[in-house]
């Protein structure tokens, strides 16, 4: 019985060291970055994977109080050029109640949630229009500019960008375990050249 206790503890000793190894060995390479080219890769390779289960929306969108330097944010809005773009998110950041000036994708339930109060229905825009409304909340007058930027149907395959951090992460994880299996094949095969171990 004793025997059997002694294994039991020295097996339960050995898997909490190969543990410990297992977690310094990913902590001390986890800031190695998957290159770009073979996330896209991935993506490519298992597109059928990626297809979208609801429709996806990427716009911008920003309510205001403010009355003057509007034709510019009409202007920049309208804009595909990166830098008038810049100049609206900088515009964004200090005079707005809100606003979403990056180019994720969100779903029905929060292009709904920001189209409130606009008449019509703003998830039907078309990609590249600039929609205008107003609104007044508790007696203060808001404006609201919206632009559709591009919409994933039901079906359709999700953008690159929406899946890059996803990919990202099931790579890290397959390199991790590669990583450790190498890593454990070479103490073995040490072992064994050193007469440690027996095959």
């Amino acid at each position: 019985l004793i025997e059997k206790v002694n294994f039991k503890v020295e097996d339960y000793r050995a898997k909490l060291i190969m543990h410990e190894f297992h977690g310094k060995l990913v902590e001390q390479n986890k800031s190695a970055e998957v290159p770009e080219s073979e996330l896209r890769q991935y993506y490519e390779e298992n597109k059928e994977n990626f297809r979208s289960k609801e429709q996806m929306y990427s716009y911008f969108f920003l309510v205001t109080t403010e009355k003057d330097g509007l034709d510019d944010v009409v202007k920049w809005m309208r804009s595909d050029e990166e830098g008038d773009i810049q100049q609206l998110r900088e515009w964004s950041r200090d005079r707005t109640l809100e606003f979403k000036m990056d180019s994720s994708y969100v779903n029905e339930v929060r292009i709904v949630n920001d189209g409130k109060g606009y008449f019509g229905n703003i998830k039907n825009a078309r990609v590249g229009q600039l929609i205008r409304w107003n609104g007044v909340i508790q007696g203060v007058r808001r404006r609201y500019f919206f632009k559709m930027l591009d919409v994933v149907e039901v079906g359709d395959y999700l953008p690159f960008s929406l899946r890059r951090d996803k990919i990202s992460s099931l790579l890290r994880n397959e390199w991790q375990v590669q990583l450790i299996d190498e890593t454990e094949q070479k103490i073995i095969k040490d072992a064994q050249a050193n007469n440690y171990i027996r095959r």
